[in-house]
């Protein structure tokens, strides 16, 4: 996503459009859908609803931010095409690479957050027993 490079996803590949030509009938899968309900989105809300255990206020903000951001999702899903045209092939690629670097920074701060906590548990699990 930050050197936005094809991964395929975007665009089909040489021997994907010499498979088409040749079938009639071509299926596509709705990658959006898996996507958008991925493994990050999934433990970002169990992270962000865990931290809130026991503060229902706290809950209902990140159920609230969660539906305004799959409205968000929806809005531009059904708006791609007209945003595509807008953006320009610069402004996609400009906005795949700013996703990129926060997608990586979201996926070290997790991997910070559970050997921190791993640690921790580490740390207290070995401590003496008080006598």
């Amino acid at each position: 996503m930050m050197f936005a490079r094809s991964s395929g996803l975007r665009s089909t590949t040489s021997g994907e459009e010499e498979e088409a030509a040749r079938k009639v009938d071509i299926a596509a899968f709705p990658l959006a859908v898996p996507l958008i309900a991925g493994p990050g989105a999934m433990t970002s809300t169990v992270l962000l609803l865990g931290h809130s255990a026991g503060q229902p206020l706290h809950q209902l903000a990140v159920i609230a931010v969660l539906l305004v951001v799959l409205g968000l999702n929806l809005g531009a899903l059904l708006f791609a095409s007209r945003l595509t045209r807008v953006l320009g092939v610069t402004g996609v690629n400009v906005i795949s690479r700013v996703f990129g670097i926060i997608l990586a920074a979201l996926a070290v701060q997790f991997m910070l957050d559970g050997m921190s906590e791993s640690l921790a548990g580490i740390a207290t699990s070995h401590t003496p027993l008080a006598r």
